[in-house]
């Protein structure tokens, strides 16, 4: 486990809603255009992981209940994920928590599932994940590839990040851009006692050998500071 990671404290499993937890989409079948027979909520399963903070991190991270939300469509592949931030029933925070970076995707991947494009100058990278947010505007990912001699187009090892802020000047996710406070609001920024992320949607197209598939490993940083 990584310095100061949050860990796992539980999990649980229902049926997929589309949505987070206190924002349901109000959409109905045949809306935009959209099939009249559409299933809504989609089929699916959604599954919800909470963590607990770093051991000695205080009173305050202890109160807050942290969530990383991942959804499966039937018939689809195509996988769902955002965070959900609130305050544990019972408890409450003493001071605001600024929530002020969030990306809710790392993503390192086979070279065959990298944006697509070349590597070395060699057309390595085919492009095999699609990825998009559920935002319209705001939502930045970004695509880095490692650097290495190699041209075999397993050792690329591109690297995917969903997240809130601006690219820096290597192509990758930079500091800032979120800035949500849990709590009482600060100047020029958001304040709710509830926070859902956008959504970051993964999608698996083209075909592939199953131990390609095996090696997406999705992950999850979030950076956070007591105002």
């Amino acid at each position: 486990m990584l310095p100061n990671a949050w860990a796992y404290a539980e999990h649980a499993t229902s049926a997929a809603q589309g949505t987070d937890t206190w924002s349901a989409l109000p959409w109905t079948p045949g809306r935009r255009a959209s099939p009249r027979n559409a299933v809504w909520p989609p089929a699916g399963t959604r599954l919800s992981v909470r963590f607990s903070p770093p051991a000695g991190s205080g009173a305050e991270l202890a109160a807050l209940n942290v969530t990383m939300v991942y959804e499966l469509y039937t018939g689809a592949p195509l996988m769902s994920k955002w965070l959900e931030v609130s305050v544990l029933a019972g408890k409450e925070l003493k001071a605001p928590l600024m929530i002020e970076q969030l990306s809710t995707e790392l993503l390192g991947v086979n070279c065959d599932f990298g944006k697509q494009g070349s590597k070395n100058g060699v057309p390595a990278l085919n492009g095999k994940l699609h990825l998009q947010t559920s935002a319209a505007h705001g939502s930045v990912i970004a695509w880095t590839a490692g650097k290495n001699i190699s041209n075999d187009p397993g050792a690329c090892e591109p690297v995917a990040q969903v997240g809130y802020g601006k690219l820096d000047g290597s192509g990758a996710l930079g500091e800032g851009g979120l800035g949500v406070s849990i709590g009482a609001v600060g100047a020029g920024h958001l304040s709710t006692p509830t926070f859902a992320s956008y959504r970051g949607m993964l999608m698996l197209h083209g075909t592939m050998p199953a131990y390609y598939a095996a090696h997406l490993c999705p992950a999850l940083t979030i950076c956070c500071r007591l105002v």
